[in-house]
Order: structure tokens, then sequence, then C-alpha cells
């Protein structure tokens, strides 16, 4: 058996530091949605089409986020993490009566393609998964995604935590990105290189918070 049940939710046998945020009737007690959702709470209802989520692990954010977007696009490379997600987006019956959900077992980058992920020996939290590879890491080819390919009509909150590879992501979200100029959560632990180019396209620092992470928006996109 590789998954487990925490509060109703499904998670890798594994998980041990993730699990406390699992609330019971999907709620969350988790740091980086609480982050989050002050800035979506913020967002003219209105403008709240959809949600990325690149990285979404067991879905802490892309759950919650389905209360308050019509959209929400959920995606992770690891296979059991990703069974675990969808199961989650699935029985979750908070999200907006309206809205659709989306989940895609892959890797968000440059393209369309294979790529090779590297994850440790003895995890203890679910969906870590990297490039860089490490001495006697595991190593897994999985597939790999651009958002731009998803063709989007709208896109309102791109949230990045891919463990170093966001310019990657960045990259291959680019069209996205110039054209709908989403409010953006990321990951700077491993590189600020994406900051400079987003910085470049036109977004500022919205909140800064502890241990390199930033929500950005776009100087066009104001808040209400």
């Amino acid at each position: 058996m590789h998954t487990r049940e925490e509060n109703g939710w499904l998670v890798p046998f594994y998980e041990s530091k993730l699990s406390g945020s699992c609330r019971p009737s999907f709620h969350v007690h988790y740091r980086d949605w609480d982050k989050i959702k002050t800035t979506i709470f913020s967002i003219p209802d209105q403008e709240r089409h959809t949600f990325i989520d690149a990285g979404a692990n067991i879905g802490l954010i892309s759950v919650p986020a389905k209360q308050y977007f019509k959209r929400v696009h959920a995606i992770e490379p690891e296979p059991v993490t990703a069974t675990c997600l969808k199961h989650n987006m699935d029985t979750d019956t908070n999200g907006m009566t309206s809205g659709k959900h989306f989940v895609y077992e892959a890797a968000a980058g440059r393209k369309k393609d294979k790529i090779e992920l590297f994850s440790p020996p003895e995890p203890n939290t679910s969906g870590y998964m990297t490039t860089t590879k490490q001495a006697k890491w595991h190593s897994k080819t999985v597939d790999q995604m651009c958002i731009d390919a998803l063709g989007l009509v709208h896109c309102d909150f791109i949230k990045l935590d891919v463990q170093g590879a966001e310019m990657d992501v960045i990259i291959g979200a680019e069209q996205t990105i110039r054209l709908y100029k989403p409010f953006i959560y990321i990951e700077t632990k491993e590189s600020y290189a994406p900051m400079h180019v987003l910085k470049q396209w036109g977004y500022e620092i919205l909140y800064s918070f502890a241990k390199g992470h930033q929500i950005l928006n776009h100087k066009r996109r104001r808040l209400k």
C-alpha cells in the first residue's frame, strides 16, 4: 500500500511533514496557503477565473483554491503524490459549484517532453523531486508539459514551487504570463534568476516572506 488517509485526505504512506496540515473536511492549516489566500481575497471576484498550481503536491493549495476560482489546473510529477492529488481534488466538495479542476501527472517545464527527476531514497514528505542529480538519489523519467500548451483563455494566479525548476516553468509559460499578467507566488530559495526575468516582464514584489517566498503582481494589474 503506497498511500494512507489523514483526516480524510489521501497522502503517501511515508508523509510526515505535511500530514499535520490536512484538516478534516478538506480544510488546510498550511503556511503557503495562508500567504496566497491573502492575495486571493484582494482580487476582484470577476477576475478569479483560473488558478495554476505547478508543484501541486497532494493539493494543499489546489484544493482550497477550488473555492475561489472557476478553473484550477494542478500539476504534479511524482506518481504516488499525483494519485493522492487527484483523489483529493475529486473528493473535496467545498469547491465552486460551477467550477472545474484538472490534474496533470507531469512536471511543468519549457516544453512537452520527457525529463529525468531525482528523489531521496527514503523520503519523509510527498512530491519532492528535483532536476538536480544527487548521490544515491533515485531517478525517474516523467512526462513534462508547459503551461502555454494549455491554451488558457484566462490566467489569474500561478503558484510555483518546483524545487529549482522555476525558470523552466516561467519560460514555458511566457505567452500566458505576458498575455494575462497573473499574480505569481514563487519560491526563490534555489535561484533568484526567475525574479529578474519576471521584473523585466513588468512584475514587482507584492509580498516577501521568509525562506525565499515571494508574491508578485504586474504593474498593470492591481488589487482591489
